[in-house]
């Protein structure tokens, strides 16, 4: 998949500790944690 635009996302501090841990815990970065939920949108 070629990655062609960017967008910035604000999230709460509580949000954002919650993201990194699950990235952490999948083996994948949080931007490709967030791509993913998008896509099942």
């Amino acid at each position: 998949m070629k990655l062609s635009k960017k967008t910035t996302i604000l999230f709460s501090p509580y949000l954002h500790q919650r993201l990194c841990q699950i990235s952490r815990w999948r083996g994948v970065s949080m931007s490709e944690l967030v791509r993913k939920a998008c896509e099942k949108c």
